[in-house]
């Protein structure tokens, strides 16, 4: 009986649709991530890493646009001539399986991000933000993992 009811909790619990989008707003979160990389190093100055990351995103307030949505990423960073760079592109995706497909790009600690295209709920949705590198963690050979912190803005057009 015990596991029936849990059972049904957890249907319940997943059943419930992620809230309806307001027309516009400001967001802030943090995008925590982790993936394996290939290295091409030419010199101390000049490499470059191709890069396959997934992650979670948890919002600066609970139920915030972007709240609790995974991430699948891919990219290329480095350094040329001593100067760090990244770009690349995600896809942020919720629970309903809708998903945000978004570029970023940055030199040195701070980047932005634009929206490219949404399906779903996300679908019209324009978004302009800018990131830093807020957490690295011990890194080792052939794996990336960090968090950045996220601040923006949205509208649905």
């Amino acid at each position: 009986m015990i596991y029936r009811t849990n059972a049904v909790a957890a249907l319940l619990l997943f059943s419930v649709s992620a809230p309806v989008l307001a027309d516009s707003g400001t967001f802030e979160h943090t995008h925590c991530f982790a993936g394996t990389t290939q290295t091409l190093k030419h010199s101390d100055g000049n490499v470059a890493n191709v890069v396959s990351f997934r992650g979670t995103i948890r919002a600066a307030t609970s139920g915030q646009v972007f709240d609790n949505m995974s991430t699948q990423c891919v990219g290329l960073y480095g350094q040329l001539e001593g100067n760090t760079f990244s770009q690349g592109f995600c896809e942020l995706f919720d629970n309903d399986s809708d998903r945000v497909f978004i570029r970023y790009q940055h030199q040195g600690t701070e980047g932005t991000f634009q929206s490219v295209s949404g399906i779903g709920k996300y679908r019209g949705m324009t978004l302009d933000a800018t990131y830093s590198n807020v957490m690295r963690f011990p890194q080792t050979p052939g794996f990336l993992q960090g968090c950045a912190q996220v601040r923006g803005r949205w509208e649905r057009n």
